[in-house]
């Protein structure tokens, strides 16, 4: 088979790969929004409600039930430095959002408390649109195809070791997410976009004499 025709098949590959990850991606980050607006806006009608000395223990149960959901989706950004009211201590590491629905329950929540977890949510809302519009972008962008083809094709073992088991979730998008990453996939990029201009123009043969009579 010609060199051409077989790079250009590995190049659509790549592409083909690098488009359904960006298109899962978007899909992705669209239910994770909904998600998030969902939870902060029953969380402001059951707190207000709360704070006003109407409990909601429907509201309640819902927002306890997606609890472990909305805590990997905020993930560090609830934990905060926290001075309970009238105590003259901080907690260095309070998970804001965990420790304010029991409170709620109770009848025991501060409005301050309310309005630590709606400003902490509406700020990972907006932080999740602005992923959600760029990758929106990138839909449109070959070049982001290619770039999330490659960067598939490198962390491939990786999502084996996560789908056998031997890797929990929050590994696996660490590890993907990681400085080392996306430098190899980077790397792997540019050495493919130079094969694909050698083959495509010289060939390889013509371009290794040349390389050998350069001093």
């Amino acid at each position: 088979m010609n060199q051409g025709v077989l790079l250009i098949g590995v190049v659509v590959g790549v592409l083909a790969i690098g488009f359904v990850e960006v298109y899962r991606r978007v899909r992705h980050l669209a239910e994770r929004e909904t998600f998030v607006d969902e939870y902060a806006k029953r969380f402001d009608i059951a707190a207000r409600g709360v704070l006003s000395g109407n409990f909601d223990g429907e509201a309640q149960y819902w927002l306890t039930h997606r609890l472990h959901q909305m805590n990997r989706e905020l993930g560090g950004r609830q934990v905060i430095a926290y001075r309970p009211a009238f105590a003259n201590f901080y907690h260095t590491e309070y998970p804001v959002l965990a420790n304010t629905l029991p409170l709620m329950a109770t009848g025991r929540v501060q409005a301050a408390d309310v309005s630590f977890c709606e400003n902490i949510m509406i700020t990972h809302l907006g932080a999740l649109h602005d992923l959600g519009t760029q990758a929106q972008r990138d839909l449109r962008n070959p070049l982001a195809w290619l770039q999330a083809g490659v960067r598939t094709i490198v962390t491939a073992p990786v999502w084996f070791a996560y789908w056998s088991g031997l890797m929990r979730y929050s590994t696996l998008e660490r590890v993907t997410e990681s400085w080392a990453v996306r430098f190899i996939g980077f790397v792997a990029l540019i050495l493919g976009l130079v094969a694909s201009v050698v083959t495509l123009t010289t060939g390889w043969g013509p371009f290794t004499k040349l390389v050998h009579w350069v001093p």
